[in-house]
């Protein structure tokens, strides 16, 4: 009876992990490459400034990285909220209803009048 339910969930499954090991292989030599200059990073910066001080510029790189991508990911995650509040105005006397509820502007008579006759 949930042969047909058992068999289309585990070709979801295999589909689903089938594309996420295909985006995971493209990124194993990105993390290689990552790998290595990260350690010519360290490399450089010892010969420059010494093992314990290239060590804390590597510990403030990373940290720096770390809150740029915090940063990102929560301005990510917040602009469905911010999207949803902004509709929400909208929907409950935002600027459309304001307008909407105003009467149409007549234009000035003399405005229509070409200047010599005034």
């Amino acid at each position: 009876m949930f042969k047909g339910l058992i068999n289309d969930v585990k070709s979801a499954a295999a589909s689903f992990l089938g594309t996420y090991l295909a985006r995971a292989s493209v990124a194993v030599p990105f993390l290689v490459a990552l790998g290595m200059a990260t350690a010519a990073v360290g490399l450089e910066l010892t010969e420059r400034f010494g093992a314990r001080n290239a060590l804390w510029l590597l510990a403030a790189g990373f940290g720096a990285i770390g809150l740029l991508a915090t940063f990102a990911v929560t301005m990510k995650e917040q602009q469905p909220e911010m999207e949803a509040a902004e509709e929400q105005q909208r929907n409950e006397g935002g600027i459309s209803e304001l307008t909407s509820t105003q009467p149409p502007l007549r234009p000035q008579r003399n405005c229509l009048r070409p200047s010599s006759a005034l």
